[in-house]
């Protein structure tokens, strides 16, 4: 029988039953699906317990007799003796001992039922007796729904943290350019992440971080640590019936049922059904109080570090090749576009030329997406290194363009994005200045060692803050960029 059945007929509660169970009185089986079944033998055993602790006979006492090493008269004698000194209140339990005494009543045999209704049957002549409160038989687990969810919470918030940091920092994927921080980055993918390491985690320490700070520790209720499949099941329960795999809406229903269920039966699935004993412990001393601010200031900087490094490329340094400007040109372009995906002919190759169209002609687009048809740029090495980018390029009869559109400013941001003294803060400011700057047709932009001069020739046509059109008066209309990217060498 299951738990549920065992409750109903003995009439213990569920934490009554696993503190027996962890005490030894009873073993269930454990079927493949991962739960309990109990025997008759197990009921049976719960009902004289239950009986023989009514009577008040102590746990001990009746471990020796389920373990033959002590003689059911000779411990009634012993506890009819107890129950002189409280006549009063457990006169009926008196009885019950006398009765079963005289009837030379054994344990192997004892009829637990009948004599558990003889206690309570009221008689015409005496009020019903009741048996005083047996401590393990109305005990309810310590229960903190918030403790818990929130050292899970504290756990994840340090993974995700670990995860960025390895991902942006130390291995230079950059958040918006990348399938796998795409897919490291969804909320699933952390929870799944988290299943080995905590199974590891509660396997050698009983603990997480999380846990730890919050005072909660997990172990077999069988006392020690859980075993590693059953740490990984435990946490794959948690995953599923926990945060409902994370899936929108139906998460947030299961973490309110798991709260409903751990406060209204003092137990959650996935403690149950893999025979975990959760303890809770004082956790806000002045360690701990340290160790939670250190955490913070730490996940903050962390997340500091994250964001700084999410706007710079992956090749840095005023010393880059022109395969290294290239791969932070598409690195950026990646960026500029988000979800969108950017035509091949936008990205660079390793020569830092333009990639062909799919069709191999030369189709332009009006507006800051041209195509096709474009010249490819003038490198300047010195000793391996580019230290000048040079661009001249003619469009005629055009209609609406920004000359100075998407493929410039990557490879503006390719090489200023990657000099040392570019940062968040600078990144934003740099953006914003040369902005306003290119809205002019002609200019020198000077930023640290950075100088970005530009001449617009437009002929037939009108500019509108950085954006040219045709002037339909005078055609035919043209328009000659020379775009020229220095990079000086600091002091």
């Amino acid at each position: 029988m299951l738990i549920r059945e065992l409750e109903r007929d003995t009439g213990l509660e569920r934490a009554t039953i696993r503190f027996y169970e962890k005490e030894g009185f009873i073993t269930p089986n454990r079927e493949e699906n991962g739960y309990r079944t109990y025997s008759e033998s197990d009921r049976e055993t719960l009902l004289k317990i239950k009986l023989l602790r009514q009577l008040g006979m102590p746990l001990e006492m009746i471990r020796g007799l389920q373990q033959g090493s002590e003689d059911f008269q000779a411990v009634l004698n012993d506890q009819i003796n107890a129950l002189e000194h409280r006549i009063q209140d457990a006169g009926r339990a008196k009885e019950v001992c006398v009765e079963l005494r005289d009837t030379g009543a054994a344990y192997e045999n004892l009829d637990a039922a009948h004599y558990l209704h003889e206690l309570t049957r009221v008689r015409p002549a005496e009020p019903a007796w009741k048996p005083e409160t047996v401590p393990e038989f109305h005990q309810r687990p310590l229960t903190h729904p918030w403790r818990r969810y929130f050292a899970r919470e504290i756990d994840i918030l340090i993974l995700n943290v670990v995860k960025l940091f390895l991902l942006v920092v130390v291995f230079r994927i950059r958040p918006m350019s990348s399938w796998i921080y795409t897919v490291f980055g969804l909320i699933v993918c952390i929870h799944l992440m988290w299943i080995p390491i905590e199974a590891l985690m509660l396997h050698y320490w009983g603990t997480t971080p999380g846990k730890w700070i919050m005072g909660i520790r997990v172990e077999s209720v069988n006392g020690g640590p859980l075993t590693i499949s059953d740490a990984m099941h435990r946490a794959w329960s948690v995953f599923r019936y926990g945060y409902g795999f994370t899936i929108p809406i139906y998460s947030l229903w299961r973490q309110y049922q798991s709260y409903k269920d751990y406060v209204d039966y003092g137990y959650v699935p996935w403690d149950q059904e893999w025979d975990v004993d959760v303890q809770f412990r004082y956790y806000y001393d002045t360690k701990k109080k340290v160790l939670i601010g250190a955490l913070a200031a730490v996940s903050l900087f962390t997340y500091g570090i994250v964001l700084n490094d999410s706007v710079l490329p992956k090749n840095r340094g005023e010393d880059l090749t022109i395969s290294q400007i290239a791969e932070n040109h598409n690195d950026y372009l990646e960026d500029l576009y988000e979800d969108r995906v950017p035509p091949e002919t936008m990205y660079l190759d390793d020569n830092g030329q333009w990639q062909p169209d799919q069709y191999g002609g030369n189709v332009i687009l009006i507006g800051s997406t041209v195509v096709g048809g474009n010249a490819d740029y003038v490198f300047t090495e010195e000793n391996g290194y580019v230290r000048s980018i040079t661009f001249d390029q003619t469009w005629s009869d055009i209609f609406a363009l920004q000359p100075i559109g998407t493929r410039p400013i990557c490879t503006i941001m390719a090489v200023a994005g990657a000099q040392e003294w570019m940062n968040l803060p600078r990144y934003y400011e740099f953006g914003e200045d040369l902005s306003r700057a290119l809205q002019q047709s002609e200019g020198v932009f000077v930023y640290e060692n950075l100088e970005i001069s530009w001449n617009i020739e437009c002929e037939n046509c009108v500019n509108s803050s950085g954006t040219y059109f045709s002037d339909n008066e005078k055609m035919p209309s043209s328009l000659t960029l020379h775009f020229v990217i220095e990079i000086h060498e600091t002091d």
